[in-house]
């Protein structure tokens, strides 16, 4: 079966495996000095980026000689993914292949969506952590900081013992000067944090808020998040299964995949939001758990070829939501939210800790690619029903009239002694005298017609958003339904 679906996997590499599934990486030579001025865990991130590996600066090679560039790029291409190996070529290749940022990526994926428990990957983060971005005092900023990376590289490093880093490293069966040079990297990583622990301290006292807000968030994620995101761990995994099997698959993948999602959406939100109160439905539809179960609903939809409900998820639901893995992914994202316009729970924030601090890649792409295709020429409509009338496995939605004064002008004069303006083609435009009125208009939408069973909340005095492309042949579908000011009905789910 030829599929619409595709999956993206944001890392390049060459797999490679050696005796147990590691890959030996040996080094000539030590690594290069952290350059300060490479910031690569701030939004935007820093130089060096994906700059060939020339022969004189490589530092991986297979055994005696300069490896070619070739060669160098093949080692530290490795996989990321490979658990250990992965992770030890990130660190051990970071100033060639890899920014700060990639490293630091790197270390997260395999930590929330990989379930790496060794302390190489909270070290990779550290050693990244050697980039960490400040910025001279000046007399309107008295201490930069990038301070919420500061924080995350103390977390990361508190995890972190040179014993078991040393033993992680000898258990990867690595060469010696492979090992020097992450363990070095490592301990630059601490030694950047330990350069700038004056510096945080001063903006912590300038900016307490800050400081208040990265515990409370941690916090927050702590006790609301991650309880919830546990108990659905082990579906998230039969979701990306499914994902891998539905390329070759045949129909029978695909077969009652629409029910199966909706039942599991509907059990999800009706634990995070079991009564209809403002849009908490449709937040729980794109919250870092609901996020996966939209997900794989869209895909489903899309797979069976369902255009309305493919569109209304791809270009409305999951719309500013993102699928997010684990722990890490949670923090920086809450984080984000929380420091939205630099304020958190009423008090200022410092200008930076409300700059999007996250790492731009750490999210992976979105398992559905061939749906961005549906959030394009979309039209939506939103307005309150008159009257509701079932015909067949449809209902006709009747909209109530709205009425709106207007200032109408009449008994305009032009005034051809003044010219108000001169057009680019040269022509004049005069002064025009009018005499004004207030107009009373009404309006009304034209009826539509939605399938029935996405209408089971509409009634008169209801707001519907409907959603119709070019694709769904003229068709509708319903967005949401709302009674008052509470979301009452969305994604085929309904709230009291």
């Amino acid at each position: 079966m030829q599929t619409n679906w595709m999956k993206s996997v944001a890392i390049v590499g060459i797999a490679a495996q050696v005796g147990c599934g590691l890959v030996k990486l040996s080094v000539n030579g030590g690594g290069a000095p952290v350059n300060r001025s490479e910031s690569g865990l701030h939004r935007g991130g820093g130089g060096g980026g994906d700059a060939p590996i020339e022969r004189s600066d490589s530092g991986l090679h297979r055994g005696g000689g300069q490896p070619t560039k070739r060669e160098a790029m093949a080692i530290c291409g490795v996989d990321r993914q490979t658990p250990g190996t992965g992770l030890i070529a990130a660190v051990a290749c970071d100033l060639h292949e890899d920014t700060y940022g990639r490293v630091a990526t790197t270390a997260i994926r395999h930590m929330d969506a990989g379930g790496e428990k060794s302390v190489l990957a909270p070290a990779a983060f550290v050693a990244a952590c050697g980039g960490l971005f400040t910025m001279k005092k000046t007399r309107r900023d008295p201490a930069y900081v990038d301070y919420v990376t500061y924080r995350m590289c103390r977390l990361e490093q508190a995890k972190v013992d040179d014993k078991a880093l040393a033993a992680a490293l000898d258990a990867a069966k690595q060469d010696d000067k492979v090992k020097q040079l992450v363990l070095d990297r490592y301990h630059a990583g601490v030694a950047r944090l330990d350069e700038v622990t004056d510096l945080v301290a001063e903006h912590e006292t300038t900016w307490p808020t800050d400081k208040a807000m990265f515990d409370e968030t941690v916090k927050q994620v702590n006790q609301k998040y991650m309880p919830i995101f546990d108990r659905w761990t082990s579906t998230f995994q039969a979701i990306e299964d499914w994902y891998q099997k539905i390329p070759e698959g045949g129909p029978s993948v695909i077969e009652g995949c629409a029910a199966k999602y909706q039942k599991l959406l509907a059990k999800y939100v009706a634990t995070v939001a079991p009564k209809a109160k403002g849009n908490a439905l449709l937040e729980a539809l794109k919250d870092p758990v609901g996020f996966h179960l939209s997900e794989a609903l869209a895909v489903c939809y899309m797979e069976v070829e369902d255009p309305i409900h493919a569109r209304a998820f791809a270009s409305w639901y999951l719309k500013g939501g993102k699928r997010v893995e684990g722990w890490h992914e949670a923090l920086w994202d809450a984080i984000a939210a929380n420091t939205a316009g630099a304020h958190y729970d009423g008090k200022k924030l410092s200008n930076w800790v409300g700059s999007g601090h996250r790492l731009d890649a750490v999210a992976p792409d979105q398992a559905w690619h061939a749906l961005d295709s549906y959030t394009a020429n979309t039209s939506e409509e939103e307005d309150t029903v008159a009257a509701v009338k079932k015909q067949g496995d449809h209902v006709e939605i009747t909209w109530k009239t709205k009425t709106s004064k207007e200032r109408e002008a009449y008994d305009c004069v032009t005034d051809y002694g003044h010219v108000s303006s001169v057009d680019e083609y040269g022509k004049f435009h005069y002064d025009e005298h009018c005499k004004y009125e207030m107009v009373t208009e009404h309006s009304t939408r034209r009826p539509l017609l939605v399938l029935a069973a996405d209408a089971t909340r509409v009634k008169p005095g209801t707001t519907v958003a409907v959603i119709y492309g070019s694709d769904t042949k003229g068709e509708h579908t319903v967005l949401w339904v709302k009674q008052g000011d509470d979301v009452v009905w969305a994604a085929g789910i309904t709230l009291r």
